[in-house]
């Protein structure tokens, strides 16, 4: 019976390797996970067991000190969006009953002609293609050439199931969702700050080019200046004087928090950009509309619901949602209900406790997960939708009241100065 080499973590936490005897590698994920135990990875050892039935081989407590196969090179690696291209063919050949291999190599020719992305993903489906010609599994072969966690998950749950082709399908149904939201939330922004940036440009050519030309002109008149002239001159002169200085200690202090930003743990960088007003709510309704989304496909392709909760917090993109979610799935493997677990840990929300009550009931767990992620997609509108909203408006009036006390401030004068002259 073929034997495969394994690296997974027990119920305590502890790093497993090892060999173990199986029909096939989705046969050996199972028995390990029937142990209790979070699988990491399984590949061929290139070695047959001699005698019969299931065997182990393995140390505890080590560390995985590499996979089989040899790792993509960085040029043919899939990144994210190259993945969710991927996820799409993959999710239509396997529906139309196509062998992968060929499949991907037909992509591969399709995609070879168009410019340098092209050319890259023609290398990228080649590999795949060619290491599962060598034997490799869909799942392996996708974690070799480093494909997001979520997408290598999907098609082990799929394969695991079944039916990897309405795994897929759910996959990319769930990955154009998450990444409609996130259009539509960028470009809701986008209007406000270029609003903002354009405003502070013409308030400083205004401040630094037009105000000291009339200064001179008054200063050279003699003219009496009523107070909110003098408050224009004196702060047009400040930002002449010291902008320069302004600007470099601008710099140095986005300088310093970023530098203290990078060496700080990434869930205090996660709970500082939080706590930006607006932007924060946001950002963080669409992280968890991502890990609510992945949390049921990943659950409906029958995963371990620890391993489940780890890779849609990782597929959530979030630091605080992923230490939550390690922490609840310690918990899990320790025995404890996935309802108690969550009552005793800080930072899940209300409706995510709500929604455990119906775990003994999978399928409708799955859609009470999908039904939050719709959720929170339309709280993340809806707060894009406010603070734009807030935002216009208060730039305009700010913008509008700063223009007419320079017309004011300025012309007022100037009016009784050509009336002096006349």
């Amino acid at each position: 019976m073929p034997e495969f080499q394994f690296t997974a973590r027990d119920r305590q936490g502890l790093t497993q390797t090892g060999v173990i005897s199986a029909s096939d590698p989705a046969a050996a994920r199972q028995m390990l996970t029937d142990r209790g135990w979070t699988v990491e990875h399984v590949g061929k050892t290139g070695q047959s067991n001699k005698g019969h039935g299931n065997t182990e081989r393995g140390n505890t407590g080590q560390s995985n000190t590499g996979q089989s196969g040899t790792p993509a090179d960085p040029a043919e690696r899939l990144t994210r969006n190259s993945s969710e291209e991927l996820a799409s063919h993959l999710a239509d050949l396997t529906s139309s009953g196509l062998p992968l291999e060929s499949g991907l190599k037909m992509l591969a020719e399709e995609l070879g002609g168009q410019g340098v992305i092209g050319i890259r993903q023609r290398r990228q489906l080649s590999l795949l293609a060619q290491r599962l010609e060598q034997g490799e599994s869909l799942d392996e072969a996708l974690s070799q050439q480093g494909a997001p966690p979520d997408l290598v998950a999907a098609v082990r749950g799929g394969m695991n199931s079944g039916q990897p082709g309405r795994a897929l399908a759910e996959y990319v149904t769930y990955l154009r969702s998450i990444s409609s939201l996130r259009g539509r939330v960028f470009l809701g922004l986008f209007y406000p700050l270029t609003l903002l940036a354009v405003s502070l440009v013409l308030v400083t050519f205004v401040m630094v080019g037009i105000v000291p030309q009339f200064s001179s002109i008054f200063e050279g008149f003699g003219v009496e200046l009523p107070v909110i002239t003098k408050m224009i001159m004196e702060v047009s002169a400040g930002m002449v004087k010291n902008g320069i200085s302004f600007l470099i200690a601008m710099g140095l202090l986005i300088l310093v928090v970023n530098v203290l930003l990078r060496l700080a743990p990434k869930h205090i960088r996660r709970r500082v950009i939080l706590f930006i007003p607006g932007l924060g709510g946001v950002l963080q309704a669409v992280a968890m509309a991502r890990f609510t989304h992945a949390l049921a496909f990943l659950t409906d392709s029958r995963l371990p619901l620890n391993e489940s909760l780890r890779l849609a917090s990782r597929s959530a993109d979030d630091a605080l949602i992923v230490r939550t979610a390690d922490v609840w799935a310690e918990r899990l493997e320790r025995g404890e209900s996935l309802s108690d677990s969550a009552r005793r840990i800080g930072g899940i929300p209300a409706e995510m406790l709500q929604s455990t009550q119906w775990q003994s009931d999978p399928d409708f767990f799955v859609r009470a997960l999908h039904s939050m992620g719709e959720m929170y997609e339309a709280r993340a509108r809806i707060l894009t939708y406010m603070l734009i909203a807030l935002a216009e408006p208060v730039i305009v009036i700010v913008t509008g009241v700063f223009f007419l006390w320079v017309v004011v401030a300025l012309f007022y004068p100037l009016i009784r100065l050509m009336n002096d002259l006349a």
